[in-house]
C-alpha cells in the first residue's frame, strides 16, 4: 500500500467518521506542519472549496473500492475488522498525525476552513464558501496580494512535463501563474498514470477551471518515436518532427496566437526537461507565428 494512504487511513481512523471536506482539509493541515514540504503526502491546489488534492480524493475512493474505508452518503470511515498494522507508520510520522488530529480533529468543516484559509489565503483564490466563513482583515488584504501577483504573470506560451509530478503539483503551477489553458500536444493522449489519460486529464482541469484541449496533430508518429528514440537519437527525431510536421501547423500557431489574445497557454507533454520533449521545438515555432513579449516560459 501506499504510504501517502496509510496516511489518510490513520486520520481517517482517528476522525470516526469524516466528510470528505473533513478528510481534505485536515490533511492539508497535517502537510502544512511537515518541515520538510518534500515529504508531504499529498499536494493541493486551489478549488471552490479551498485546498483540494485530486490525488487524496481518488484515495479515498479507492480505500473504499477495496473494502479498507466504508462509505455512505459523502462520510468515510474505517471498515470493521482492518487491522491497523495493515496501515501502519513510521513513529514520527504516527506523532505528527496525532498532534494534527489533537488540534484539529475534532473542529467543524466550518472552522477547519477558516483556519486553512487563513493559514494560506492562496487556496481561497477560487473559493466559493468566502462569504459564509470568518475571516479577518488580514485575510482578505492577503487574498487581494495573491491574485495580484497570480494577475501580473507574463501572458505567454508555457511548457510543462508531469514527469515525477503528481496531477495536484500540475495543477497548482498552472493555477499559480494565471494559465487558462492547457493544451495537450501528446500525439496518444494516454498514461500508465490514469489521472493524465485524456478524460481524467480533462476532468481535472475541469475541476480547476482550466479548459483542456488535445491536439494531436502536433504530436510525433508513434511510428517515427519507436523508430529513433530506442537507439537515443532524440535530436534527430526532434529535427524530423521540425521538418516534417511543424511547417504544416502554421494554423495550429495562429489558433494559440488567438487563445493568448485572451489567456495564458501550457503545453503539456510528459518529459519534466522541456529539452528531451518535441514541446520545445513546438513552442519555439508557435512564438514565431505569434506576438509574444515574453517568450516560451518553461515550468
Amino acid at each position: 500500500m501506499y504510504n501517502r494512504r496509510k496516511v489518510a487511513l490513520n486520520f481517517i481512523m482517528l476522525l470516526g467518521t469524516a466528510s470528505a471536506m473533513q478528510i481534505q482539509k485536515t490533511l492539508f493541515l497535517y502537510t502544512q506542519s511537515l518541515d520538510d514540504q518534500s515529504k508531504a503526502p499529498y499536494q493541493f491546489f486551489p478549488n471552490i472549496r479551498g485546498c483540494y488534492s485530486l490525488t487524496l480524493s481518488n484515495d479515498y475512493h479507492a480505500l473504499a473500492s477495496s473494502g479498507f474505508l466504508d462509505s455512505s452518503d459523502g462520510m468515510y470511515s474505517l471498515a470493521s475488522g482492518i487491522a491497523h498494522d495493515s496501515f501502519a507508520v513510521d513513529y514520527a510520522t504516527e506523532c505528527q498525525i496525532r498532534e494534527t488530529y489533537r488540534r484539529y480533529g475534532n473542529l467543524p468543516e466550518k472552522e477547519l476552513a477558516e483556519i486553512s484559509y487563513e493559514l494560506k489565503p492562496f487556496y481561497a483564490i477560487r473559493s466559493e464558501i468566502i462569504n459564509t466563513l470568518d475571516l479577518t482583515d488580514s485575510f482578505y488584504q492577503g487574498l487581494v496580494n495573491i491574485k495580484r501577483k497570480i494577475e501580473a504573470y507574463p501572458r505567454t506560451i508555457y511548457t510543462i512535463g508531469y514527469e515525477g509530478r503528481s496531477i495536484d503539483d500540475v495543477i497548482r503551477n498552472l493555477m499559480c501563474r494565471n494559465i487558462k489553458v492547457l493544451v495537450d500536444v501528446r500525439k496518444n493522449a494516454f498514461s500508465m498514470r490514469r489521472e493524465f489519460s485524456k478524460s481524467n486529464l480533462a476532468r481535472a482541469m475541469d475541476e480547476a477551471g482550466i479548459r483542456y484541449m488535445h491536439c494531436p496533430e502536433v504530436g510525433i508518429e508513434s511510428e517515427k518515436r519507436n523508430e529513433l528514440l530506442p537507439e537515443g537519437r532524440r535530436n534527430e527525431l526532434f529535427d524530423w518532427y521540425e521538418e516534417h510536421t511543424l511547417p504544416w501547423q502554421v494554423s495550429f500557431a495562429y489558433k494559440i496566437g488567438d487563445l493568448l489574445a485572451s489567456s495564458s497557454v501550457a503545453f503539456l507533454c510528459y518529459e519534466r526537461n522541456p529539452q528531451d520533449c518535441h514541446r520545445s521545438r513546438l513552442a519555439a515555432f508557435c512564438s514565431r507565428h505569434t506576438t509574444l513579449d515574453h517568450g516560451v516560459i518553461n515550468i
